[in-house]
């Protein structure tokens, strides 16, 4: 007894597919007739006269123990044939079926770690091949599509607390569909408590100059004035990183303000001659000239006095007239004249050189 006796229309005894053809008795060569009887181990899957039922696609394919007893009489012998019966196509419903039980937490997570934590993209796949070899469309509904998109695109939320979207994946094939949802909570973007302050103390030195911050940790600078040359007060445009917001719920560019002071110039750079005057009544003691040796610094002179009534102070190109107020005093009365560089728009003014000033008499009257 061989497998080509039995086999039918199967052409391996590893793919069987339809009914074998199992004899009840066969004639020897010597004439004598020998009975044959059959019994399957998985008479579900292959009868005891033969009949095959091929397993669903699911099942898998099923292995058979199929054992013939010969008996002529007064001798009986056994053979076994240990069969493979093929799975059936799989059914569209199978294919769905499995396509949804394969659709899981672990196949749309992307990047991300857990489904009650999103930060990132999801990859929400569109389409999938069964086992089977039949093509199963996935389509996709949020019921918040500005926080998950259909395509599995994640844009946090701002402000103090997190959203919690619902997922809907349609499974479909033919005319076979099923549906399944995931519950995802996106968590909100992390907050940053505050812009940069500037953390170095920067002063007019006729080169270029950029601030240093306290802390540009999750921003990014996106515009506003990186460095200057000149003394001013600037503003640098700060923007959260990917994931961030700003305290107040914000995303989006906000300034942070520096500076680099005015030069003040030493007081060596320049001098004053005299610093002692007095200033009288009379016709030719009414006013007094002070010299002002500049130095390199050629800008106006600026000029005051402690008491306009007694002496008054006006600047000249370099020098300073002081001339007799009209204030009577009865004796020597000291003022105080106040003479500076003035400044620009990267130098302060020079500190006061003062000019001690003695009045007397009764005023002038010019």
């Amino acid at each position: 007894m061989v497998w080509n006796i039995i086999k039918g229309s199967n052409s391996a005894q590893t793919a069987v597919t339809v009914n074998l053809s199992l004899p009840t008795s066969k004639v020897s060569a010597g004439n004598l007739t020998v009975s044959i009887s059959w019994s399957s181990n998985v008479t579900a899957r292959v009868s005891n006269t033969g009949v095959v039922s091929r397993p669903s696609h699911a099942s898998g394919d099923a292995s058979v123990t199929l054992t013939a007893t010969m008996n002529n009489g007064t001798i009986t012998q056994t053979k076994q044939f240990v069969l493979t019966v093929s799975k059936l196509a799989q059914t569209t419903t199978e294919a769905v079926t499995e396509v949804n039980t394969w659709l899981t937490w672990d196949q749309i997570k992307g990047s991300n770690t857990s489904q009650t934590a999103v930060t990132v993209n999801l990859n929400l796949l569109t389409t999938r091949t069964s086992t089977g070899n039949l093509s199963v469309a996935i389509a996709w509904a949020s019921n918040s599509t500005g926080v998950i998109s259909t395509a599995g695109v994640v844009v946090r939320p701002s402000g103090t607390t997190d959203k919690v979207v619902v997922l809907t994946a349609t499974i479909s094939s033919s005319t076979i569909t099923q549906t399944k949802t995931f519950s995802i909570t996106v968590t909100k973007l992390t907050m940053i408590a505050a812009v940069p302050t500037q953390s170095n103390t920067l002063t007019y030195s006729g080169s270029s100059q950029s601030p240093t911050w306290n802390t540009t940790v999750n921003m990014t600078a996106t515009g506003g004035t990186a460095s200057s040359v000149n003394a001013g007060n600037f503003t640098r445009a700060f923007t959260p990183n990917t994931g961030y917001q700003w305290w107040d719920g914000k995303v989006g560019a906000k300034n942070a303000n520096w500076s680099i002071a005015k030069q003040i110039p030493l007081s060596t750079a320049w001098s004053i001659n005299p610093t002692s005057i007095s200033l009288n009544s009379t016709s030719t003691t009414y006013h007094a000239t002070v010299n002002v040796n500049k130095g390199s610094l050629n800008r106006d002179i600026k000029a005051s006095t402690s008491s306009n009534g007694y002496a008054q102070a006006q600047a000249q190109f370099d020098s300073v007239l002081f001339t007799r107020g009209s204030s009577a005093v009865t004796s020597g009365t000291s003022a105080t004249g106040y003479i500076c560089i003035a400044g620009n728009d990267n130098y302060a003014d020079t500190a006061n050189k003062t000019v001690n000033i003695t009045v007397y008499g009764q005023g002038w009257s010019k």
